[in-house]
């Protein structure tokens, strides 16, 4: 298909693009697509290879677009396609700005730093909450407003930080929590993370939407092991969201488990999307510089058939097609999941006692208590507030099932904080992902030694030397957040 043909089919009723030399007409998808139309049309008419092959494979295009949808491949001039459509909506900033790895000293130093070098799509993509900014503020101060009872006078020079994770011993009582479409942050973004959490033995728990296919990110951490000089060896968890067809879901599961994925992460509060404020605002720039001015945002928009609304479409952040992640699970799902993953299973996204009480009883090895990083129900609760309550409100399943959470967690004290009061272990997200954006593999390990040296400082200063002699005496609640989680 000659290069000059190609870009004239540049706006909406006609849209083809480039990709990886092949022309595609995706005209029929500029409406469909997870990103919204506007990231699209910005490439109509033009080569978008750079941008795509930044958050997909060449697999999930051959997944999606059907036989009469590639044109073949381009000839003729390349210098002849449109050019990418210029957006006002882009951070700018180049690699010079990059401050020296070791001023990074804590693990909220990378965020600014990754705010200022990466597009607005990529850090909104990370970055957003369903919430207004008070609210995901509350979530950080949570944690913050527990205070410690130290002892002193104890021998302290050797502690023990390490902990067992679903059978998997690990170093640190904490791991790497799972992240969908990485590449908008770096290119090769789960790889970074995979080798890093290798050469830290970390464990790292790994999307289902993640942007390279799990082999791949497998290999490189299983290379990065055998490179290392690490003698603890860490695993990959695998997180899961349960496809509307069950069959994709068990393919999906039986060859993660033949890789040597371990623990399985079903996510449960992610039927629907959140209303993620600044993925809307953001959309609505990016439609209005595609020239389109009046339209629904968010996720309900009309269907074009009988007016009606249907849900279940993400607009930013190349998020998944609607009706792919199921509305339908429920607690009978995991008997068919059961048969295709033996290993052990635990929800993520609890967040109440009652769930966590279905699950145990349910047979879950574990429970994850996450609001998705607040990316889900505006005013859902923090992890600490669903850990009190499950201390009030079902006690019975403290030291029976493993219980992990997330949401907040910047510090090695935060992380001692939760472990007191009984969870087993803590996910970090969202530094992880801005210091692999910024510095690659080094910024992964940079965050485990802060985390690290913070956890083993705090542990000396309470007066532990081992992890298991943590409790809730060490601790103090304050009496808002004891009275609450009683309700």
């Amino acid at each position: 298909m000659d290069a000059a043909e190609v870009a004239k089919h540049n706006g909406m009723q006609s849209c083809w693009i480039v990709v990886n030399s092949k022309v595609y007409d995706v005209t029929s998808f500029v409406d469909e697509h997870p990103g919204g139309p506007s990231l699209i049309l910005k490439y109509a008419g033009a080569d978008a290879s750079e941008a795509f092959n930044e958050v997909h494979t060449q697999q999930t295009l051959d997944e999606h677009m059907t036989q009469g949808q590639c044109l073949g491949k381009l000839t003729g001039n390349p210098s002849a396609l449109a050019q990418p459509k210029k957006s006002t909506t882009g951070n700018t900033g180049s690699e010079n700005e990059i401050p020296p790895i070791v001023s990074m000293v804590m693990t909220h130093d990378f965020e600014p730093v990754a705010k200022a070098l990466l597009s607005d799509r990529a850090f909104t993509y990370v970055h957003s909450f369903s919430s207004l900014e008070d609210r995901i503020n509350s979530y950080h101060r949570t944690w913050s407003s527990l205070s410690f009872r130290p002892r002193v006078m104890r021998n302290v020079e050797h502690v023990n930080s390490t902990r067992c994770m679903l059978s998997h011993q690990s170093r640190f009582p904490f791991f790497i929590a799972p992240m969908g479409l990485a590449g908008s942050m770096h290119s090769d973004a789960e790889r970074v993370v995979a080798r890093g959490a290798a050469q830290k033995a970390t464990h790292y728990c790994v999307s289902t939407s993640a942007t390279l296919t799990h082999d791949v990110i497998m290999e490189s951490f299983r290379t990065a092991q055998a490179e290392s000089n690490m003698r603890d060896r860490s695993q990959l968890f695998l997180q899961l969201y349960v496809n509307s067809n069950q069959k994709i879901t068990q393919d999906f599961l039986r060859r993660a488990r033949a890789l040597g994925y371990k623990g399985l992460f079903i996510t449960v509060d992610t039927h629907i999307l959140g209303k993620r404020i600044q993925d809307r605002r953001l959309q609505s720039r990016e439609l209005i510089e595609a020239g389109i001015t009046e339209r629904p945002v968010g996720n309900l928009v009309s269907d074009g058939k009988d007016g009606k609304a249907k849900d279940g479409r993400p607009q930013t952040g190349g998020r998944s097609r609607p009706g792919v992640i199921s509305q339908a699970l429920n607690w009978d799902d995991l008997k068919w999941i059961r048969k295709e993953w033996d290993g052990p299973i635990v929800l993520k996204g609890i967040q109440s006692a009652a769930d966590a009480k279905m699950a145990y009883d349910t047979g879950c090895q574990g429970i994850y208590l996450s609001n998705h990083g607040g990316r889900q129900l505006q005013d859902a609760p923090s992890s600490l507030e669903t850990l009190l309550e499950i201390r009030s409100m079902a006690p019975e399943i403290l030291g029976r099932m493993e219980i992990y959470c997330d949401g907040s967690f910047r510090t090695g004290a935060d992380i001692l904080k939760a472990l007191c009061l009984g969870a087993t272990s803590v996910a970090v997200g969202r530094p992880f992902m801005y210091a692999a954006a910024v510095y690659g593999v080094k910024g992964i390990e940079r965050v485990i030694d802060i985390l690290a040296d913070e956890i083993e400082i705090t542990m000396k200063l309470l007066g532990v030397t081992d992890l298991k002699q943590l409790s809730p005496d060490l601790v103090r609640v304050p009496h808002e957040l004891r009275m609450s989680s009683r309700l």
